[in-house]
């Protein structure tokens, strides 16, 4: 798994996520724990949003070499970027996974799922996309997924300041502190920690 965490700023949404993988057997037990590379990441970069993937590799590889992401175009508003994000990206994420065979349970009247976890960072809002492709907004401006998710939010709520709503250094920072706390208390989180501050023109 993963811990992934974004934060909302005046300066657009800093995320932050670590670097471990872990695969597990059939029966749930670790079968091998390693850490990406430099040159990998658990970040899909998409020009003008990013999605950072907790769960499958599955779906980080197919989001990564098989996804043809829709622009975010001049979306501005919340309520703007919400409509985007459940009639545009929503359903092309649905489309990607349900064509490439990733997903799980579907009939003539229920939606496949699939078992993942996606965090979407625009350059002014954050979303936690769940298995069952339902998502919401969240007060505090911090959201998480993977593992480590309760651990990464809780730090983050209790490191940041007012500040941080005007300094992306200080956000980063904050972001950067809470995923470590997180590795240290989340067996399945560790490795490097990376940042990506996602923002406007």
């Amino acid at each position: 798994m993963t811990t992934a965490l974004a934060l909302e700023t005046a300066k657009g949404v800093v995320v932050g996520f670590d670097s471990l993988m872990v695969t597990f057997d059939d029966d749930g037990n670790v079968v091998q724990k390693s850490v990406l590379p430099s040159s990998a990441t658990k970040l899909v970069n998409c020009d003008d949003y990013a999605i950072v993937v907790a769960g499958d590799a599955r779906a980080l590889n197919l989001l990564q070499f098989c996804f043809d992401p829709p622009p975010l175009s001049n979306v501005i508003t919340r309520t703007a970027c919400d409509k985007w994000l459940a009639t545009v990206l929503v359903p092309s994420i649905k489309e990607l996974f349900e064509d490439n065979d990733y997903a799980v349970g579907g009939t003539s009247d229920k939606t496949a799922t699939y078992s993942s976890q996606l965090l979407v960072a625009t350059p002014q809002y954050a979303y936690v996309i769940e298995g069952d492709y339902g998502w919401a907004a969240e007060r505090s401006g911090i959201y998480a997924i993977g593992t480590g998710s309760e651990y990464a939010m809780g730090a983050c709520h209790a490191l940041k300041t007012d500040a941080i709503w005007d300094n992306a250094k200080q956000a980063t920072s904050v972001v950067e502190k809470a995923i470590k706390i997180a590795a240290s208390l989340d067996p399945y989180t560790g490795g490097v920690v990376r940042t990506h501050l996602v923002k406007g023109d």
